[in-house]
């Protein structure tokens, strides 16, 4: 698969009587293609003898050719004579080749005895064992491609349009939905090879009636995709190993807190390689291709990755008037609740630790981990009286029941902490709050009266919600979002596009509004989907818009955004 590699062009050259070089990263396709080769030369009736050195035979003089059992390697070995050598030699891969066997082959081809085909690994970019040129095995056969003797050609990465059509190519690809097709996409990482072991086990899985994507969380040593795995990463730069794994502990960390703690270089290495991925938000959140990631936290060990995100910990409290992150905030939080009575707590200030209590009490009440936000709460309360902890609290043992239970429970968390905090605030948070409260109770109001199929009560209730420019971004847009529905529903569709078009606006805005994450683009875009399908439009422009909310939701989402998907 990809416009580089056609099998039958490369045979039919090398019956040329033209030697050839393929090069190409880990995981390129590199064997696949010289097997390919191999069979179009013998399709054609072209005798062709195949040298697989290995590492055992790598010092043994001819070892290689000795142990391909091929006759007319004999006579490559000696070159007695003017005769040409019969065939084609194929040669997969030269690093392991002996410096003997590499020069009786250079010999060969300089004289045009015979014809070669080369397999060689390359580096990737910023790849640790560069494979070093100045090998001698290397260096003879890079320089028969210097001296114009050898043809080179160089294999590329998988594109994602290559991954996606070689995904199509497995019996069970059906089985694969969109989402899990972006998810494979991302972290096959530009390898052929990391792709069909992961095909194969997200088939496997969905076969056998479980989430295709759940192979890839815990992965059985030794296995197929392991090995490939481990190969794969083998190759990255350590500095890089350590901003993988700490990313991947430390989810949707902000850049400048990534570049505080990591390698900078590597930071931003890693980003335009596509192993961590920016979100569209002021504060460009981190998120690392976790199957890369996880590898490099178990070749890095993890005592060292959990140095790494204490470190991080200690550096934002010591810097806490400066600099402050929530993930990083969240770790300490859990690492304190875990280490109880032996943490490093009661060094902080009561302000500090009921800060860092917070953080970790509403990450877990947004999650759904009730017990542990209440563990957090209870435990910054010890050090600290302070009403945002209580109302964690709260939340974690009641919920808020004051407020419409017809609200979505987000919606109510947030209504709830925005009350809680607006005492003290200034006017604008608090005419935002206020508006985001009548905001979801319109929404709720709607919701019912569309259960009752009275579109026109549901149009009316959401178009006030959309009408609510005081509220902040993220509630105008389910307002907008519920506007165009029920407006499709009530059958104006005119008015329907009007809201969808203000929808489209907000998603487009260069940097993303807080609060409007994976899971708000996608149940946005998928509303507007089937407004359109309702009303009977074109809604092809909207699917490729879902089509590419889908591909960011398999790098920035959790399992709750990638089962949404």
């Amino acid at each position: 698969m990809g416009a580089d590699r056609d099998a039958a062009s490369l045979a039919e050259s090398a019956r040329a009587g033209t030697s050839l070089l393929i090069a190409g990263p880990r995981g390129s396709g590199r064997s696949y293609l010289l097997r390919a080769v191999t069979a179009e030369l013998q399709r054609a009736g072209t005798r062709t003898a195949v040298v697989r050195p290995c590492a055992a035979l790598s010092r043994v003089p001819y070892g290689a050719l000795d142990a391909a059992g091929d006759p007319c390697l004999d006579d490559v070995r000696e070159l007695t004579g003017a005769a040409p050598v019969d065939g084609v030699i194929v040669v997969d891969d030269v690093d392991a080749l002996d410096t003997a066997s590499v020069h009786a082959l250079e010999r060969a081809v300089a004289t045009r005895r015979t014809t070669v085909i080369f397999g060689m690994r390359t580096a990737r970019p910023r790849a640790v064992d560069l494979g070093d040129d100045a090998d001698e095995v290397r260096r003879t056969v890079l320089g028969l491609w210097m001296d114009g003797i050898l043809r080179r050609v160089d294999l590329r990465e998988l594109s994602d349009d290559d991954a996606r059509g070689m995904i199509d190519l497995f019996p069970d690809a059906p089985l694969l939905d969109s989402a899990t097709r972006a998810a494979i996409e991302w972290r096959a990482d530009g390898s052929r090879a990391l792709l069909r072991h992961l095909v194969l086990e997200a088939t496997g899985a969905a076969r056998a009636g479980r989430d295709p994507l759940s192979p890839f969380r815990a992965i059985a040593r030794d296995s197929r995709l392991a090995v490939a795995l481990e190969r794969h990463v083998a190759e990255i730069a350590r500095p890089d190993l350590e901003c993988l794994s700490g990313v991947l502990r430390l989810p949707h960390l902000e850049l400048a807190a990534a570049t505080r703690l990591f390698n900078a270089e590597s930071v931003h290495a890693l980003l335009a390689s596509g192993l961590l991925h920016a979100d569209s938000s002021r504060e460009r959140r981190l998120t690392a291709n976790d199957l890369v990631a996880q590898e490099a936290r178990r070749q890095l060990g993890a005592a060292h990755v959990d140095d790494l995100v204490r470190a991080a910990g200690s550096r934002m409290l010591a810097e806490d008037d400066e600099w402050w992150s929530h993930p990083i905030a969240v770790a300490v939080s859990e690492r304190w609740h875990r280490l109880g009575a032996d943490s490093d707590e009661n060094d902080y200030p009561p302000s500090t630790r009921v800060r860092v209590a917070l953080a970790g009490a509403r990450a877990a009440n947004d999650r759904g981990d009730t017990a542990h936000a209440a563990a957090h709460a209870l435990r910054g309360l010890r050090a600290k009286d302070d009403p945002a902890l209580r109302l964690e609290a709260e939340l974690a043992a009641h919920g808020s029941p004051e407020i419409d239970e017809d609200i979505d429970p987000g919606a109510r968390r947030r209504i709830a902490r925005a009350a809680a905090e607006r005492r003290g605030a200034p006017s604008a948070a608090s005419s935002t709050t206020e508006a985001d409260a009548r905001v979801e109770k319109l929404l709720a109001d709607a919701l019912r009266a569309g259960a009752q199929l009275d579109w026109a009560r549901a149009a009316e209730a959401a178009a006030r919600a959309a009408a609510e420019t005081a509220a902040s971004p993220a509630a105008r847009l389910r307002a907008t979002v519920a506007a165009g529905t029920a407006e499709t529903y009530h059958g104006r569709w005119k008015l329907a596009q009007h809201h969808y078009r203000e929808v489209q606006r907000t998603l487009d805005a260069r940097r993303r509004a807080d609060g409007i994450g994976p899971r708000e683009r996608l149940a946005a875009v998928m509303s507007m989907l089937a407004g359109h399908q309702i009303a009977g439009a074109d809604g092809a422009g909207v699917r490729e818009r879902l089509n590419a909310e889908v591909a960011t939701t398999a790098r920035e989402g959790e399992s709750a955004e990638l089962t949404l998907a």
